[in-house]
């Protein structure tokens, strides 16, 4: 996990000469935090580029170049694939599920369990679908966790067990019994 900015902070090069591959700032004020074209691209050579080499899709989620950060404010982070295209799914403090997509450059999803998200995750033996861990608060006061799966518009929730999911696995199985996936969770006691 990595946080940050260009070499000059992140503000703006109000204008540079380029001579010999070396780069000069030229005069002006900074203008705020502008994103660098050429990072975007993917495509910045430069190691001390004064623009910024970072996204702010979301309050709380910053990307720097390949590497997804996560500011105090998340609790959680997943990356996962829809169809081609890589996502990344966050839950926060508060509980919401924000999935982003950075080939549109925002945020396509926003769901907020009726509880406390505890983990995010994603399995190859179902494609497009964000495994969220999720804890709420039964009418006699105990704590009991619960998996939701997303994709897309669907939703499927299903209770686990009591105490809050801190993991989960998805196993395949083979036997002349039974043939499936079954997701294991790991909690603990409230």
């Amino acid at each position: 996990i990595m946080e940050g900015s260009g070499g000059f902070g992140g503000r703006e090069r109000s204008g540079f000469s380029g001579r010999g591959g070396k780069f000069s700032r030229g005069g002006g004020k900074p203008k705020g935090k502008t994103v660098c074209k050429f990072f975007v691209k993917g495509k910045c050579t430069h190691d001390h580029c004064s623009f910024l080499h970072m996204y702010s899709p979301i309050d709380n989620i910053t990307l720097q170049a390949s590497v997804s950060i996560s500011p105090e404010a998340l609790r959680d982070i997943s990356l996962f694939k829809i169809e081609e295209d890589i996502h990344i799914a966050t839950s926060d403090v508060k509980g919401e599920i924000q999935v982003f997509s950075p080939a549109k450059n925002e945020v396509i999803e926003r769901f907020t369990p009726e509880g406390e998200t505890t983990c995010l995750r994603v399995f190859d033996q179902f494609q497009n679908v964000l495994v969220a861990g999720y804890s709420k608060q039964a009418p006699g006061g105990a704590i009991h966790g619960s998996l939701l799966l997303l994709s897309g518009e669907n939703k499927l929730e299903v209770e686990a067990h009591e105490g809050h999911i801190t993991d989960i696995i998805c196993v395949s199985f083979q036997t002349p019994e039974f043939t499936g996936e079954v997701f294991f969770t790991a909690g603990l006691d409230c």
